[in-house]
């Protein structure tokens, strides 16, 4: 794309390059890598700006890893992994975009990615879209070859582009589209991306969407396990019954609880995972338990404000209302939340966290 992920990469890396200098950051490689050049060219622009590659009469920070932008699509990543395998490779909101997906998700595995490394991904997913790929159908009828109503297959985009969004305007809110308002009223859908973000949520060439069985069966076939989620908590069937009936129902709840595959239950039931966001492994990578007292745990996505409010109820357990998707959920946080949260810094081992929790 125009460079979100290797500009963060980037970024964090000359940072911590900085604040650790005996650490050597400054060494590592960034390879940015996207079918269009207009995109490159903006990456690249984004780059200069922060100083993270040479511009007209500047060289980078030094402390700025090396950087290496290319026009090609995913399959050229082991071509350009010549000097070594990556440890991390970005393959955001690609492989729901490319032919032959499988084929390319093994060549990327088996000849890119370190034995070490990890992948991370983000696919459609074909449940919470089930209302896109609705009207994605309607517009390929609309569109068909030999169909002289609407600009046809063979037609201007501008036309076809035009029709979507008259389609849009036209539904009823009974409609499925309006199963995921986050998609119905994204800036994609209400035209604010122009034609371009039209066209790419609702007329693409190429758009296969996932369940998560179907994306645990991809990773296999290529040596791969989803060995974590980012948003779990869709997954969570719990989230998504009504207790105050279903705690009636002791034998429903033990049997689901004792599903192999309790996650594609809570997918099924919720019916609003839009994207699958995972981290995929080798199979036979080694692992550090997530409970390892000697790992340095960081805050994810955790934002000024909503760390202003953990701390004002610190030693209390806080209940918490949030969004994931576009769908509301209700969290129930214990009382050393806030505590914990306030001694991640990245570089505080989890074992001294958790002894100042106890300590305070």
């Amino acid at each position: 794309g125009t460079g979100d992920a290797t500009v963060q990469l980037a970024q964090e890396i000359a940072d911590l390059a900085e604040a650790n200098p005996g650490c050597r950051y400054e060494r590592a490689l960034i390879t940015h890598v996207d079918l269009s050049a207009s995109s490159v060219r903006i990456a690249a622009e984004r780059l200069r700006v922060r100083g993270l590659i040479p511009s007209a009469g500047a060289n980078a920070r030094p402390s700025a890893p090396a950087i290496r932008l290319r026009v090609g699509n995913v399959l050229r990543l082991p071509y350009l992994a010549q000097s070594g395998q990556y440890h991390y490779i970005n393959m955001v909101g690609v492989l729901h975009h490319v032919d032959h997906s499988r084929a390319a998700l093994r060549r990327v595995a088996k000849a890119a990615l370190h034995p070490n490394g990890t992948i991370g991904l983000m696919v459609y997913g074909s449940l919470g879209r089930i209302g896109i790929y609705a009207v994605q159908a309607a517009l390929q009828l609309l569109h068909a070859r030999g169909n002289t109503s609407g600009g046809g297959a063979e037609g201007a985009p501008e036309a076809r582009i035009r029709d979507a969004a008259d389609l849009l305007q036209s539904l009823p809110p009974g409609a499925s589209w309006w199963r995921a308002p986050a998609v119905a009223r994204s800036d994609e859908a209400l035209g604010r991306m122009g034609g371009a973000g039209l066209f790419d949520l609702l007329l693409h060439g190429l758009d296969a969407p996932y369940t998560l069985p179907q994306l645990r069966s991809e990773a296999a076939a290529s040596g791969l396990r989803v060995a974590a989620l980012l948003t779990g908590k869709l997954y969570d069937w719990r989230a998504w019954l009504n207790f105050s009936e279903a705690r009636r129902h002791p034998m429903l709840m033990e049997r689901l609880a004792r599903l192999s595959d309790s996650q594609a239950a809570g997918e099924l039931l919720s019916g609003h995972v839009r994207k699958h966001w995972a981290f995929l492994r080798h199979y036979d990578a080694s692992e550090q338990p997530a409970g390892d007292a000697s790992l340095s745990p960081c805050p994810n996505n955790v934002s000024e404000s909503t760390l202003a409010v953990l701390l004002k109820h610190e030693g209390r357990p806080v209940r918490w209302r949030t969004e994931l998707q576009g769908q509301p959920m209700l969290l129930d946080l214990p009382r050393t939340t806030s505590a914990m949260v306030r001694r991640m810094d990245c570089r505080r081992q989890l074992r001294q966290g958790l002894a100042g929790v106890r300590q305070g």
